[in-house]
């Protein structure tokens, strides 16, 4: 019970927060091509499944429901999916069928990630488990000591480096789970979401955003803080959740209370801020001709390499995400919908609402060729498919 107490606090304050700076906009709603949806429907449905009709979701108090952050990962042609209900189980993608499924008695709560055989994720009592990927045979499971939010990276020496809800990020090794170092970050804000960046890897160091607003340059080997650098100056909600991505040369952040800033990935030293605020990293266009990012305004910004505005459009809420799928743009806005978008002229080609209450998608999409994979907030897994 506390627990989902717990989450459902959590999803209320995300809310407040994507929800407080919305204002009404002189900009047009993103309008359709004419005929292209007759043409090519994007979110055509395989099969869904619904881990909220599971006997333990059945067994939760009325008007409480366990909110999934966490993705799925759709990898040659199985989706591999860990459930708010305790569950891990690899699926096949064409029709849903089980493949294999572990009870682990805790909410899995990270996106998991394969490492030559294993596949590797988190729960929510801090164990990281390493299981088969073809039969999901246990090959260790480590009492980190608490949530595993972040999913792992791991650099080519075989190193994994995952990210705590305590604010520790923790180094192991891949193939023994073995311990090598842990950074703790002390957080005195009492204002944060509670959610974790994952981290990335730069040369010699991983570069993780941290929950007081600052982000963390660390080296691979122990650990050791090369630079840390204040991104927000906002009072509250200054969680630096935005996984850092590498363009070229420049490193860049975002905290939810904004700005969306570029750093050197060297030094930290900050290059330019941009004032907007956004939830995930920006999507790079090609051969160098910008960047396209969505506002916590609803707004989607095509920026060219000077970050000067070349095109926008007003969609109907908070963006939460961008990715390409298929030659389009994957929105997902904070009224549960989803939007497939030509990203040259920002027309709507297809779109989905999820159709259930407060179901929308904090996770990121986990797309194949022209398929995707997705797990919203209230737990349904869709596989799409374009034709």
């Amino acid at each position: 019970m506390k627990k989902n107490l717990t989450l459902l606090f959590v999803f209320s304050l995300l809310s407040l927060v994507l929800l407080s700076s919305l204002s009404c906009s002189s900009l047009t709603s993103i309008s359709s091509i004419k005929g292209e949806q007759e043409k090519k429907r994007y979110f055509r449905s395989l099969w869904t499944k619904n881990f909220d009709d599971h006997p333990k979701a059945l067994e939760q108090d009325t008007g409480h429901f366990m909110v999934a952050f966490q993705s799925p990962l759709l990898l040659d042609q199985v989706v591999f999916v860990g459930t708010s209900y305790n569950e891990m189980m690899a699926l096949n993608a064409k029709d849903g069928r089980e493949v294999w499924k572990v009870n682990e008695a805790t909410a899995i709560v990270n996106t998991p990630t394969i490492h030559q055989e294993l596949l590797i994720y988190g729960t929510a009592e801090g164990r990281l488990i390493a299981r088969q990927v073809q039969t999901g045979a246990l090959r260790y499971a480590v009492d980190l000591g608490d949530a595993v939010e972040s999913s792992a990276a791991i650099d080519k020496e075989g190193r994994l480096y995952v990210h705590l809800r305590n604010h520790k990020v923790i180094a192991l090794d891949a193939l023994s789970g073995k311990i090598l170092w842990n950074y703790a970050r002390s957080i005195t804000h009492k204002t944060t979401l509670q959610q974790v960046s994952t981290p990335l890897l730069y040369k010699g160091s991983i570069i993780v955003g941290c929950a007081d607003g600052f982000v963390v340059s660390l080296t691979k080997e122990e650990g050791v803080v090369q630079w840390e650098r204040q991104v927000s100056q906002a009072t509250k909600f200054v969680d630096v959740d935005m996984t850092p991505v590498l363009k070229g040369d420049l490193l860049y952040v975002a905290s939810v209370a904004g700005p969306l800033t570029i750093l050197n990935p060297d030094s930290g030293v900050i290059l330019r801020r941009f004032d907007y605020k956004v939830y995930r990293a920006p999507h790079f266009l090609a051969a160098d001709a910008g960047m396209i990012i969505g506002t916590d305004e609803g707004e989607l910004l095509h920026l060219d390499r000077y970050g000067a505005v070349v095109k926008r459009a007003k969609l109907s809420s908070s963006i939460l995400n961008i990715s390409e799928w298929a030659d389009a743009l994957l929105v997902a806005t904070r009224d549960g919908e989803l939007y497939t978008v030509d990203s040259k002229e920002f027309k709507l080609l297809d779109q989905f609402h999820f159709g259930t209450k407060n179901s929308l998608l904090f996770g990121v999409p986990s797309i194949s060729g022209k398929s995707v994979a997705l797990l919203s907030s209230r737990n349904r897994l869709y596989l799409f498919k374009t034709n």
